[in-house]
């Protein structure tokens, strides 16, 4: 049986909880609800937070407004074409803790990636290794795969980047202009 924790929960509490136990936001207010199951088969659409405890524009309402605005309307065109969806916090971070409490104060999240800075692998494979992003922060990229059962589990296509949204104002403008994808 799943805990519930309440909203305003740390990231660290958390994660000290017995293996195999589940954090779900008991709070039906909450802006975003993790899936916590795996996706279907079929296309996954995910959208990469980039922010970190060093960034004080990511703390603003400004910003929170903005990729919450990006992550609602990534998650309504997910669910209207029948796709999965998975928001993932990156905490571009050299302090561990700094980075849990930034993304505790951000998500909820699917996943997180905290620490080594601009050297963690969310940033070198989605900021760096993406030539359509730039290594700024609050920075989302948004790209989808495909996702298919193999003989060992889950077998991931590659992903194929449909946008890279660098400050709280890009964001909002493309919400505004219809969250148009390079798909579209």
């Amino acid at each position: 049986m799943a805990r519930l924790l309440p909203l305003a929960v740390s990231l660290a509490a958390a994660l000290s909880m017995a293996p195999g136990a589940h954090a779900q936001v008991a709070d039906s207010t909450a802006w975003y609800t993790p899936a916590y199951e795996p996706p279907e088969e079929g296309t996954e659409l995910v959208a990469v937070y980039f922010g970190g405890s060093t960034c004080g524009w990511c703390y603003t309402d400004e910003a929170k407004t903005a990729v919450r605005a990006v992550v609602q309307a990534l998650q309504d065109r997910a669910r209207a074409e029948g796709q999965s969806f998975a928001f993932v916090g990156v905490a571009n971070d050299w302090d561990v803790e700094a980075g849990l409490g930034f993304l505790a104060d951000s998500g909820p999240f699917d996943e997180i990636v905290v620490g080594r800075n601009w050297h963690n692998q969310a940033s070198a494979k989605h900021l760096f290794m993406n030539p359509g992003a730039s290594p700024s922060l609050p920075t989302v990229v948004v790209y989808e795969q495909d996702i298919t059962t193999g003989e060992r589990g889950p077998v991931f296509g590659g992903e194929r980047y449909l946008v890279a949204l660098s400050s709280g104002p890009a964001m909002m403008e493309w919400v505004a202009a219809g969250a148009l994808l390079a798909s579209d």
